[in-house]
């Protein structure tokens, strides 16, 4: 299961946070792209949009749980290599925090 995401890097060189979001049902990683791309944010944070399982340009399949949309971001950030960040979620990507 791959997720498609977009890196958006903190603008100074110090900034080795990072900030997961997640969008809602029926979104994409585009919907956080006015708010992420802040400086004040930017400032801080490095963050990563996950378009999640069965929503824009990542992989489709028939079963969509919410179990299954948390390990696909937790396989997605070991991949990245990302033990530790902030996690924001809107609507369904808020529910899979739980």
């Amino acid at each position: 299961m791959d997720l498609n995401y977009q890196i958006l890097e903190g603008v100074n060189s110090n900034v080795n946070k990072h900030m997961v979001w997640l969008h809602g049902l029926f979104g994409n990683y585009r919907n956080w792209g006015f708010i992420g791309s802040n400086k004040t944010i930017r400032s801080v944070r490095h963050s990563i949009f996950f378009d999640m399982r069965n929503h824009g340009d990542s992989d489709h399949h028939d079963s969509h749980t919410y179990q299954e949309m948390v390990d696909d971001i937790i396989r997605a950030l070991d991949k990245l290599n990302i033990d530790k960040f902030t996690l924001l979620g809107h609507s369904m990507g808020n529910i899979i925090i739980g």
